[in-house]
C-alpha cells in the first residue's frame, strides 16, 4: 500500500519481471487469514461488538459491514499487481500469462466473496450484482473480449443470478458497453470521464440505466454559472430519452438546480 499526500491510497506493482509468478506458487489467498483480509476480519469484529457505543447526529449505528464483497475488476487487479504498462505489453509478448494472471485474479476473487457472503448470511447469488473493471479503458475490443469478457463472464455466473447487472467503468470504455450489455446482461453503467453521452444514449438505447455527469476535471475549476451551463448541455444530448439517466457528480448545488430547470422528464 501507498499513501500519496492528497490522494486516495493506491498500491504499488509487485509482480516484477523476476517475480512475476510468485502468487501462483502461494495458491488462492484465505479470505479471513491472509492479507488485508485478515485485518478486514479483525476491524468488523471490534466494530461489532462496539456498535452500541456510537451514535451519529444523535441516532444509533444500525450497523456495520465489512469489505471484500465486492471487485474492482479481474484486469484492473492484474494491472495493479502487474502494473499497467507491463500487463498490456504481457498481452502480446505472453498472452498465457495474462490468461494465466487473469484465471487466478477470477478465482481468488470468487473464493473471497463467496465465503464472506457464507460468513455473513448473505445470498450466495443475488440475481442482481455490480462489478467494475476500470483498466479495460487500455483495452481494444478485440482484447477485452479475448482476455477478460470470460473473467467478467465468469464472475456473473458464479456469483450473480440473471440480472440484470451493473457495472462501473471509468475512463472511456464505452467502446466495450454494447458488449457488455448484450452478452452479460448489465443494463445500468455508471460511467466515467470522458464520455459522449449523447453518442452513448444512441449506442445502447433508451432501456439502459446511463450515471454520469461533468468531468472532475472541469469541476475542480468552475464556477457554478459554468457548471450550471455544463449540467444543461449535458440533459440536452438526448441522453434522457427513456427516463434512465441519473445526473451526479458535480458541484453538487449547482447541478441540483440546473437538472431541476433542465431535466424534467415528459409527463
Amino acid at each position: 500500500m501507498r499513501y500519496y499526500d492528497g490522494q486516495v491510497p493506491d498500491t504499488a506493482p509487485i509482480l516484477t519481471d523476476e517475480r512475476k509468478r510468485m502468487l501462483f506458487d502461494r495458491g488462492i489467498p484465505d479470505p479471513f487469514k491472509d492479507g488485508v483480509m485478515a485485518k478486514n476480519l479483525s476491524f468488523y469484529e471490534r466494530m461489532r461488538v462496539r456498535l452500541n457505543d456510537f451514535t451519529f447526529m444523535g441516532l444509533p449505528v444500525a450497523g456495520v459491514n465489512p469489505t471484500g464483497l465486492g471487485t474492482d475488476g479481474p484486469f484492473t487487479a492484474a494491472a495493479n499487481l502487474r502494473g499497467a504498462t507491463e500487463i498490456c505489453l504481457d498481452i502480446y509478448e505472453d498472452p498465457d500469462y495474462v490468461r494465466e494472471l487473469l484465471g487466478y485474479i477470477t478465482e481468488a476473487t470468487i473464493v473471497r466473496i463467496r465465503a464472506w457472503r457464507k460468513m455473513l448470511g448473505h445470498d450466495l447469488k443475488p440475481m442482481n450484482w455490480g462489478i467494475a473493471d476500470d483498466s479495460i479503458q487500455l483495452l481494444s475490443c478485440e482484447a477485452y473480449r479475448e482476455f477478460v469478457f470470460p473473467c467478467h463472464k465468469r464472475l456473473l455466473s458464479e456469483l450473480a443470478g440473471p440480472g440484470p447487472h451493473g457495472i462501473h467503468l471509468c475512463g472511456d470504455a464505452t467502446r466495450h458497453f454494447k458488449t457488455i450489455r448484450d452478452e452479460l446482461n448489465v443494463m445500468t453503467f455508471d460511467t466515467g470521464y470522458p464520455v459522449d453521452f449523447a453518442w452513448l444514449r444512441r449506442e445502447l438505447g433508451p432501456d439502459v440505466q446511463i450515471n454520469g455527469g461533468p468531468t472532475v476535471q472541469f469541476l475542480a475549476r468552475a464556477s457554478p454559472g459554468e457548471v450550471r451551463d455544463e449540467v444543461k448541455r449535458i440533459l440536452d444530448t438526448g441522453v434522457t430519452e427513456g427516463g434512465r439517466f441519473v445526473l451526479r457528480e458535480a458541484n453538487v448545488g449547482a447541478m441540483y438546480f440546473a437538472a431541476k430547470e433542465s431535466g424534467r422528464y415528459g409527463a
